[in-house]
This record gives C-alpha cells, structure tokens and sequence, in this order.
C-alpha cells in the first residue's frame, strides 16, 4: 500500500485491479499535501485518523443526546481499544476503515433528513467501498433498513445510490476496461475466494498457490486466455472466482464448517494483535525481554478483545429478537440498532463466505463499543435499581 501511495503522487502506473486502492489514493493525497512520502508523514496520516475518529464518535454520542457517562463510555472503548491503538501505529487499510464506518455511522444515525446528509452518506460509503470493497452493498442495507424502519422517502435514498455510483464510476470504468468484466470497485474477490475455498484449507486461513492442487481445467483455461496460473492480473479472476465457486457447491458440508472456523476467527481468535506486534521483531531489546512482553501484550489484550466480541453477539442475540416486535409497530427500535444488526450479519456472511481473519474485526470495533457501552449500562442500571429497591426494603423493616 505504501509503495502504491508512492506511486500515485508521481502519477506513475498505481492503478491495480486486483487490490482495493481506496487507502492508497487517500495516503497518496496526503503525501501531495504536505510534499513528503516519508514514513514519518505516513504514520502523521495515521494520526490524524486517530484523531478524527474520536471527534466524529464525540459528534455520534451529541447527536444521541448521551448522558455524560454514555459518551465517556463510548469514546474511551473507541480510543483506548486494543485493535484501533495498535493500527494507529501500522500503515494499512484498518484505520481509515473504522474512521470512514464511524462517520457513516454518524450520518446516517443523524436526526437530519437534508439531501446533503444523503448525498454525504453516498460519498464516504463510495470511498469506503475502495478501501473494503464488500462495503459496496451498504446503500442497499440501508435502504432494507428505512424500508423496514418505514421511514423511507424514495428519493432520499435514490440520492445516496445516485451519489455513490458517480464517485465510483471512474473506478468501474477503468476496473472493467482493464479486466474486460464488469467490476464496480477494484478488489481480489475473486483471488480471495478460490484461495480460501479448496481441498488444502483446513485451518479457514488463506492457502499459497502452491500448497493449493489446482483444479482441473484452471490451467488449460487461463492459459488459453494468455494468463499463467498465480497471475493475479487484469482477467485471472474471474477464473478464480469460477473455480471457487464450482469448490464451494461440490463440498458444501466443508465449506460451511470453514464458514463457521472463519467466524470464529474474526470474532475470538486470540491472534488479532499478532499482525500488528510484527514491530516487536525490530527492536533492540534481548529474545527473552521481546518474547515476554509481546506474550504479555497479546494474551492481556486478547482478553480485552473478547469482550468487545462477546458483547456484540450477546446485543446481537438481544436486538434480533426485538426487531419482528419493531416490524410489527409494537416496539420502537432506534436506527443505530438497525444498523448494527444488519451491518454486522452481513460482514459475518462475508466473512463466512470468503476471508474471515482476526484483524477484519477492526470493522466491527464500532458496533462492538456501542453494544458493550449498552450492556455496561443496562447492567449498571439495573443494579442501582436493586440497590435502591435494597435500600427501601431496609428502611421499610427498620421502621416496622
């Protein structure tokens, strides 16, 4: 991502269609703004993510009308959790994903209905949608929500689809001249599915061309089309795509059981941190110093981690039984659960489906803050209740 960012500040060949390039173009800008493509700048790039982030979540929470310990809650499981610290120190596409799911999160749990709250909320998915391409089905998801919230007025979000393929249609053009198929976002879908889904994957990790027996016809096929196996260029994927695909409606009892090892490992495999503690290996302290504090780091954090986890499939759990009661009119359900609901089955099928490794649960971090600081709550109301309810009892008997 580095090497492309520095490429697209020369202007020089940085386009690709087989990597998401939303970060890159976005780090790229940066580097033309302050006229630097050093490490240093990139990692101020960083930085400045971080800090957008937390006022973006203080804006969320004043819109919510949030009592002070709400907002308190909420910024600090964004701004002390494990996953967003570590990541504000490595360059890569996690950081600017969780501050672009924010700020869509704020806009379009905003009270306002103005044509430019829509035509805002089009822009930054469009933008989110180059960085993560499966954020592309978003404008429907929200959509699916006003409809089922009935608070849809039909141009509003006509607007927002009107929007987010106008600032992706220079992206689709180029993907879909370069590839000679239609691909709305540059993106390895395709790559990540064939490599993901084969006879080699036991673990639910991505599998090396080389440890994958190719199947039958691959080969014949993609030399045909002047391609070589491996060759993750221009048209290879649709022939990747194609053979996974054929994978995964020939062993659908192994696909669904990578399905669930896959979830699992987005949600509660004790290696998040791994990817990011790679800077561990560069320093100047002894093996055994290194060794002890990345342990330590890992497994204190890990615990951590399953929480924000266990939260958000515990709200999960709750929210799904209340929304047939909301679809009925018999409860009303805020749009921010809507949204987390929705959001997050929907990233599971992804990740069910195609790549599901610890680190993608960076784009969940929002959802999860929210439902831990919603669960805090709840049980710390109920618990002044019993105390209050406690106290009376008490009263009650000494003055009998």
């Amino acid at each position: 991502y580095y090497e492309i960012a520095i490429r697209f500040t020369h202007f020089d060949n940085f386009f690709i269609t087989y990597k998401s390039i939303g970060y890159p173009i976005l780090l790229g800008c940066w580097f033309l703004v302050f006229n630097s493509t050093s490490l240093f700048t990139a990692k101020l790039f960083n930085l400045f993510c971080y800090m957008l982030l937390l006022i973006t979540a203080f804006l969320f929470c004043k819109d919510k009308n949030f009592s002070k310990i709400y907002k308190i809650t909420f910024i600090s499981l964004l701004a002390f959790c494990p996953l967003v610290l570590f990541y504000t120190n490595t360059l890569g596409c996690e950081l600017i994903s969780i501050l672009l799911v924010m700020i869509m999160t704020f806009l379009y749990t905003h009270p306002s209905e103005s044509n430019l709250k829509w035509i805002s909320l089009g822009i930054i998915i469009a933008i989110l949608s180059l960085v993560k391409s499966y954020f592309m089905f978003f404008p429907f998801i929200i959509i699916c929500i006003e409809l089922l919230g009935k608070k849809i007025k039909f141009y509003k979000p006509v607007l927002m689809l009107i929007t987010f393929f106008m600032v992706l249609s220079p992206f689709t053009y180029k993907t879909t001249q370069l590839t000679g198929t239609f691909s709305l976002v540059p993106s390895n879908g395709g790559i990540v599915l064939y490599r993901n889904n084969n006879d080699a994957n036991r673990n639910g990790i991505v599998q090396n061309y080389k440890i994958i027996i190719p199947p039958e016809g691959i080969i014949d096929e993609m030399e045909a089309a002047g391609l070589h196996y491996e060759d993750e260029y221009k048209s290879a994927q649709k022939y990747y795509s194609k053979y996974g695909k054929d994978w995964i409606l020939q062993n659908v009892d192994k696909f669904i059981q990578l399905g669930f090892i896959r979830i699992n490992k987005v949600l509660f495999d004790p290696s998040k941190l791994h990817y990011p503690l790679h800077m561990f290996q560069y320093n100047d302290y002894g093996e055994k110093t290194r060794e002890l504090t990345k342990n330590f780091i890992i497994h204190s954090t890990d615990a951590i981690m399953n929480i924000y986890s266990g939260c958000l499939v515990i709200f999960l759990f709750l929210a799904i039984i209340m929304i047939p009661g909301a679809i009925l009119g018999k409860i009303q359900v805020d749009r921010m659960v809507y949204l987390i609901v929705f959001s997050s089955l929907f990233q599971f099928f992804v990740f069910f489906v195609a790549e599901g490794q610890a680190r993608y649960f960076i784009t969940l971090v929002v959802n999860a803050a929210y439902a831990v600081m919603v669960l805090l709550v709840i049980t710390y109301d109920n618990f002044r209740r019993f105390t209050k309810k406690s106290e009376s009892f008490q009263t009650m008997q000494h003055l009998h």
